[in-house]
């Protein structure tokens, strides 16, 4: 099988040569035009300046005389010419160097030239040259030599062009084996495989810094995917350890089954359900809007309205609740249960992570054709390591801490992000170490 480079360079080459024929062709042909006009030129200027001497000797002499004879003998034998002469009434005087190739030159009285002197017409002639032998010995003198530098400069330039060809093709060609042997690398399971990125700022360099960017997306997904199995079984287990503990306790009489008992292992099942309850949320936030009803909302009444079913909430952990609400209508298409999932969300990581004395604003404002809803705490923050993961699932900037102390299922961001990206919105987080954390939400507005 032949390779990419062997063929680009193989059409790298045809390409060249096919251009130096070309350029051959057209060269040849116009050599022999420019020769050829060349040759009838000299012709040209021969008959007029034998046509000039011979009146000047007409004038001379005041009459066709031996010297006029003497002088077309002597420029037909010097020229290779074949010269006729006729007087003033086209009568035939002279034949010199008739040539003795056997063909019967006939008169034509078209191919007379006029010889002129004193203002009148004294005589004709007729000059033949021997073009066919003129052409040959020079057009082949010129063409051999021309030739001889065509078939070097061919030689040379096919040569020039193969190794560059083959030298080009091969660079052009190296970062696409690269991405050839790292995709099979990374076909097989080893995704830390990276192709180094070529200088320049072409196609082959965004080519190669897209599969680099490929793996390493995929290589996330891969540990994020392995995180998640351990984070479900981990989350799943803990209850349910607790619970056989529980049940086995009272089966074997050291956990009497009395109603706080029975409490206990009745919080855990809850527990175990609202976790997969919020597993099943964002896996189906994650398949967006089909099945969700959608209807046009009042942004501003949907957001006062969940925020005072929480505000009992903040007055208990005393932390302010603020809310800046847009005076104007902010109408979105929307579900509204599934909006009041995502505030409901945010503000309980709000105050989760806000200590008292702190404060919590909820803003809602239109910038251009969207809605834009930020949620602002003065909190701890959260750690630039782990800002590029809060909305993975099961995901807990601080993993020390114990699941009995309300931190959550590490869902509820998750759940979020699919909410508002099933409204045709974006979400974005930005968080500073004990200065606080605010999360902003864009949503398009209704059409009208």
């Amino acid at each position: 099988m032949r390779k990419i480079w062997f063929k680009l360079a193989l059409i790298l080459l045809a390409v060249s040569l096919g251009g130096i024929m070309l350029s051959t062709l057209l060269s040849i042909k116009e050599m022999d035009d420019n020769f050829s006009a060349y040759l009838h030129d000299v012709s040209r200027k021969h008959n007029q300046e034998i046509v000039r001497l011979l009146a000047a000797s007409h004038a001379q002499e005041q009459g066709w005389e031996k010297q006029s004879f003497a002088l077309l003998q002597q420029m037909a034998d010097v020229l290779d010419l074949h010269i006729q002469l006729y007087d003033q009434d086209q009568r035939f005087l002279g034949d010199f160097h008739e040539r003795d190739d056997g063909v019967k030159h006939s008169f034509d009285p078209h191919s007379l030239l006029p010889v002129e002197s004193g203002g009148r017409k004294v005589g004709y002639v007729s000059i033949q040259h021997n073009e066919q032998a003129e052409t040959e010995e020079l057009a082949g003198h010129f063409r051999s030599a021309h030739t001889s530098a065509l078939v070097w400069t061919t030689l040379f330039v096919s040569l020039l062009v193969g190794v560059i060809g083959i030298m080009a093709a091969r660079k052009i060609v190296k970062p696409v084996e690269r991405i050839r042997t790292a995709s099979l690398a990374a076909a097989s399971g080893d995704l830390r495989v990276r192709v180094p990125v070529p200088n320049g700022s072409d196609e082959l360099s965004e080519l190669v810094h897209s599969f680099n960017q490929l793996v390493a997306t995929l290589e996330t997904q891969e540990r994020l995917r392995k995180q998640l199995t351990s984070d479900i079984a981990h989350e799943l287990r803990t209850p349910l350890n607790t619970i056989l503990a529980q049940v086995e306790g009272m089966i074997d009489g050291i956990w009497p089954a009395t109603p706080a008992h029975l409490e206990s292992t009745r919080s855990e099942v809850l527990r175990l359900s609202q976790i997969i309850h919020d597993l099943d949320q964002a896996i189906q936030a994650e398949l967006g809007t089909a099945g969700m009803e959608m209807e046009e909302l009042e942004a501003g009444q949907a957001v006062n309205m969940l925020a005072g079913s929480m505000s009992a909430s903040f007055a208990k952990a005393q932390v302010r609740l603020l809310l800046d609400i847009a005076p104007e209508p902010v109408w979105i298409v929307g579900n509204l249960q599934k909006i009041g999932q995502v505030l409901t969300n945010l503000l309980a990581n709000a105050l989760r992570h806000t200590g008292a004395g702190g404060e919590v604003i909820v803003s809602l404002a239109k910038s251009e054709n969207q809605l834009v809803l930020q949620v602002a705490d003065n909190g701890t923050g959260i750690h630039p390591d782990d800002l590029p993961f809060v909305f993975e699932r099961f995901f807990r900037a601080d993993r020390a801490r114990q699941r009995g102390t309300g931190s959550g299922s590490g869902l509820g961001l998750s759940i979020v992000k699919g909410i508002v990206e099933a409204h045709g919105g974006a979400i974005h987080i930005e968080s500073k170490l004990e200065a606080g954390t605010t999360v902003t939400i864009r949503i398009p507005l209704a059409k009208k």
